[in-house]
């Protein structure tokens, strides 16, 4: 075979439990005979709850080894030839919108991020600043009370005393309306205004959720850009941001 090939489909989506025990073999094997008879080739499969990575396919002299999510060992016999055309590289384009389609049509199967639990919110108040006061004023101001999510600081995490590299100053959790802000902002030298502006950026992600296009998903779509404009002390906080960035990465122990 040609050189090792890695291809992935990737997708944010929901919880579901997945088939078990003897039934879950008999359809692995199922699915993994079927794909090897279409493609000619020995298939090794290995069947996952990813919700990232739905569906990978990586080609040795030896075997095609995939990864796929549940949901395909319920699929049918036009999404099965889809997926090994993919495999192939054959009609790359109209296979890959195949399977784009099955995979949006099975969201509710799939798995969260299980970083979405109830217990994964710290609370809301922290030493400096209390995000859910924050949270409930930029709600009135900017979204007209609008917005349900629950707020919390995520926890330090091995690197607490351990320089870091980058820095992700939150997260929106869509299934879970979970809104996460890194502990790096709970200090009295960062300025409310700019945490404020963190906050309603991730308030943002639930008005405009993401948009999935030509196989992609995009996070940020312009109607997301145009919205965060309108915060209306955004050229301060960027600039504030650009100004301290590098202090943020520091360990807390080294602050």
């Amino acid at each position: 075979m040609g050189r090792p090939e890695q291809m992935s489909l990737l997708l944010p989506l929901r919880r579901e439990a997945r088939p078990k025990g003897e039934q879950l073999r008999l359809r692995a094997q199922a699915l993994s005979n079927d794909l090897a008879s279409r493609l000619a080739h020995p298939v090794k499969l290995v069947v996952t709850d990813n919700r990232s990575s739905v569906l990978t396919i990586r080609e040795d002299d030896d075997a095609f080894h995939i990864r796929a999510h549940h949901i395909f060992l319920s699929a049918g016999d036009e999404v099965r030839e889809a997926l090994a055309a993919y495999a192939l590289g054959r009609k790359k384009r109209s296979a890959g919108k195949r399977l784009d389609a099955f995979i949006d049509s099975n969201l509710e199967k799939i798995r969260s991020d299980p970083a979405a639990s109830p217990r994964a919110p710290a609370d809301p108040e922290g030493e400096h600043h209390d995000l859910k006061e924050i949270f409930e004023e930029l709600n009135r101001e900017y979204f007209g009370g609008k917005i349900a999510a629950r707020i919390g600081w995520s926890s330090w995490g091995p690197r607490k005393h351990r320089r870091r590299r980058s820095i992700k100053m939150g997260t929106y959790l869509h299934d879970a309306r979970l809104i996460r802000i890194h502990p790096a902002l709970d200090d009295p030298e960062v300025p409310k205004y700019y945490l404020a502006w963190v906050v309603f950026h991730e308030m943002l992600h639930q008005l405009v959720p993401p948009v999935r296009k030509n196989g992609r998903t995009y996070y940020h779509p312009p109607a997301f850009r145009k919205l965060e404009k309108t915060y209306r002390e955004a050229a301060q906080a960027k600039a504030w941001e650009e100004a301290n960035f590098r202090r943020l990465l520091l360990p807390r122990s080294e602050e």
